[in-house]
């Protein structure tokens, strides 16, 4: 993409950018779209620099802070930036945007996060100056002033139905943005999805957006060019997930959703309607409800018969074909051969029928667990696999699989050695 007219100017605006950083002013931002920078600098007292400006990128400069208009990457030539240190100066940007056309949001190096429940979200403030929405122009809400006998604050909030669904905060200091999200996704599954479950849930942390679902006319909208009909089964996941995140590693995160899907380009195939990805491929819907993965290696298969099934193994952990799910027990012993229902029978342990299906089967009591693993994880585990907290339980299993099957190998894990 173009970057500068010249390889003066180009010099001119590295240097610029670089010093941003060297004078402490990188630390405090805002940004905002369209561009407002001459507005802005009018506002504040920021002198063109004439040297370090093109048609790509214009900068004013103050001794407290640094106007760019155009982002430094090059990537988002429509945003203009504030370079600030303090949320005093910030504060009088957000002043000069109101009544302006302008969204806008604020930034901080250093963030602190908490989740909350969403049924603690407070009523979203009356007022607000700027409105929100830069990367997501449906999002409702707006950034704000906030005066008190310790300063200045900024906060910026995003509401949905009535309630606060986050909000940060940038208080007098200055020294941290506080990002509150009221989005745990953990009790809208109360009655949907098992207690187990719900907990894992909470214990992950997994938010859900519900501004990221969408209506089932927008499904069926979004759906009808492809000659794919809105089955109950997928406006229930939609309903019910749609907008639902995990973090991963590295800061990324993972959406489930149709709607989330079709509006980002994956688009349904023979039939099939993307719901999701996972690290290595995507996630489709049947008509029947079936959910099937998609790695691009292998022909696709089935993941797990229903959605209900898919977000209770979901929840332990199994969120992709190769990963195993997080079963809450200290020791496990793994078996060569798949003993798991005539185990199960000699014991007395019942099948889940929330977790178990066509792919795999899993039998559970209150201390023990038995697990038929399914075919595409062969190469991952073994293919029976039991579960408890007491090594006297592991053992009692032990002894009825070498009476009845002395062929098999077991392998345990340390703890129950």
């Amino acid at each position: 993409m173009p970057y500068a007219t010249s390889p003066v100017i180009l010099v001119e605006k590295l240097a610029r950018f670089l010093d941003i950083a060297q004078r402490g002013l990188h630390h405090l931002r805002l940004e905002a779209r369209p561009r407002a920078g001459a507005r802005l600098a009018e506002a504040l007292g920021a002198r063109p620099v004439a040297v370090a400006s093109d048609a790509y990128h214009t900068v004013w400069d103050a001794e407290d802070l640094v106007i760019l208009d155009g982002h430094p990457s090059g990537a988002a030539p429509d945003r203009t930036l504030v370079f600030a240190r303090s949320v005093e100066r910030l504060a009088r940007a957000v002043e000069a945007l109101a009544g302006s056309p302008a969204v806008a949001a604020i930034a901080c190096d250093e963030i602190t996060v908490a989740l909350r429940d969403p049924g603690e979200a407070p009523a979203p403030a009356s007022r607000g100056l700027v409105p929100v929405g830069l990367d997501r122009p449906e999002e409702r809400g707006a950034l704000r002033i906030e005066r008190t006998a310790s300063g200045v604050s900024l906060v910026q909030e995003r509401d949905f139905g009535g309630r606060v669904l986050e909000r940060r905060e940038l208080p007098p200091v200055g020294d941290r943005l506080a990002h509150t999200r009221w989005m745990l996704a953990a009790e809208g599954f109360r009655g949907v999805l098992t207690d187990r479950a719900v907990n894992a849930l909470r214990a992950r942390g997994v938010l859900r957006d519900p501004q990221r679902a969408a209506s089932r006319a927008r499904l069926e909208e979004l759906l009808a060019p492809h000659g794919v009909a809105a089955s109950e089964p997928l406006f229930a996941f939609e309903q019910h997930a749609g907008g639902l995140c995990v973090s991963r590693d590295h800061g990324e995160h993972t959406w489930l959703g149709p709607a989330l899907e079709i509006e980002g380009g994956v688009l349904p195939r023979n039939g099939l309607v993307p719901i999701g990805a996972f690290s290595r491929g995507l996630y489709f819907m049947a008509a029947d409800g079936a959910i099937l993965a998609d790695d691009g290696v292998v022909e696709r298969f089935v993941f797990a018969d229903s959605w209900r099934i898919f977000l209770e193994r979901f929840a332990l952990g199994h969120e992709a074909p190769d990963v195993i799910p997080e079963w809450p027990a200290r020791h496990r012993a793994s078996l060569s051969e798949d003993v798991g229902e005539a185990l199960a029978r000699a014991l007395g342990v019942p099948r889940a029928p929330e977790l178990s299906d066509r792919t795999q089967s899993f039998w559970t009591s209150d201390d023990l667990v038995i697990w038929s693993t399914p075919a595409y994880l062969e190469f991952c585990v073994s293919p029976c696999i039991l579960y408890a907290d007491e090594p006297a339980v592991i053992e009692q299993a032990l002894a009825w699989i070498q009476a009845n099957h002395p062929e098999l190998s077991i392998e345990r894990s340390e703890a129950t050695r």
